[in-house]
């Protein structure tokens, strides 16, 4: 069976939202690929040589570049073990991942920890002036204080060979986060951001997990 490596096929002509809808979808698929591919331990080569398809198709679809076929999903479902269903299903919050994105291409030496904590005290201060959390994370009250499960999704997203580092590919496009976002986000890192992970997860025992 030959190789399949037609070319991407590129979006023209869409208004402004049919445009920002295509490439959210695209996105969602690449963050599954990717999310996917990771889990299983494949590199992009080895995936696509399961898959039948170029690397380059592998890598602009990560990218959230490459508006994929039936024919293409199905092969990539195919060598990931999943369904069509699950590539183009949006699994994670976009906003949490871009929030810890944004953290991590500004911020020297995070942790997991770090980065959970930045994450509670953005919701924390957003909420006292919208009155709502700024990624909607739900957090519990454990021995380390507020504590949320899906930060270990920054462990998948965000590592490489043990360090963390902004992945500049299906992320790099934001999508949820607006320049006054962004200055929001800035406010936290210069309260938060010069803190340890120890200094930052005492000063969270004192507050009460939002619900």
């Amino acid at each position: 069976m030959p190789i399949l490596t037609t070319p991407p096929k590129r979006t023209t002509q869409l208004d402004d939202e049919q445009m920002k809808s295509t490439i959210r979808n695209q996105l969602t698929i690449g963050s599954n690929i990717y999310h996917r591919r990771k889990y299983k331990g494949l590199s992009q080569q080895t995936l696509a040589e399961k898959a039948n398809i170029t690397q380059s198709i592998v890598s602009e679809l990560e990218a959230g570049e490459y508006n994929p076929s039936i024919e293409v999903l199905t092969k990539i479902a195919d060598a990931l073990k999943v369904s069509i269903e699950y590539l183009t299903r949006e699994h994670f919050n976009r906003r949490f991942l871009e929030t810890l994105d944004y953290f991590i291409a500004h911020l020297r030496n995070v942790d997991v920890l770090k980065l959970m904590k930045l994450l509670y005290f953005t919701d924390v201060h957003y909420h006292e002036k919208n009155g709502m959390k700024f990624t909607g994370t739900k957090y519990l009250r454990r021995y380390a204080g507020p504590f949320n499960k899906d930060i270990y999704l920054a462990d998948t997203f965000f590592t490489k060979n043990g360090q963390y580092f902004t992945p500049q590919s299906t992320l790099a496009k934001r999508l949820t986060l607006t320049k006054n976002d962004e200055q929001f986000l800035d406010s936290i890192i210069a309260e938060y951001g010069k803190m340890s992970s120890v200094e930052i997860k005492k000063r969270s025992y004192a507050t009460t997990p939002m619900q």
